[in-house]
């Protein structure tokens, strides 16, 4: 079986551009919001890796995959990116159902 690649790059879409990292200052409302409105669960980190990347104030992005358990469901897997800043939030999960 042979791939032609120059077919395949013609027919191809342009990727959009990359989202910029989301600063402290943004991740702090989410937090806010998230604590006056959503439901107290517990995440179990079951792996993390530094990235090698900095968010929009320079601090380190790390990616972890977890568990998240929240009353009235079931253990749920979810992978998110982590900041290491004080006021970061790990990151939110919607549950639906």
């Amino acid at each position: 079986m042979s791939l032609d690649l120059a077919a395949l790059s013609a027919r191809s879409v342009a990727l959009p551009a990359p989202t910029p990292p989301p600063r402290a200052a943004d991740l702090e409302a989410e937090k806010q919001r998230l604590l006056a409105t959503g439901v107290a669960g517990t995440a179990t980190i079951l792996w993390c890796q530094g990235l090698r990347l900095f968010d929009a104030d320079g601090g380190p992005v790390y990616d972890l995959l977890l568990t998240i358990e929240v009353p009235g469901h079931g253990p749920e897997p979810a992978r998110v990116g982590w900041l290491s800043h004080p006021s970061a939030s790990i990151g939110s999960r919607s549950l639906s159902g």
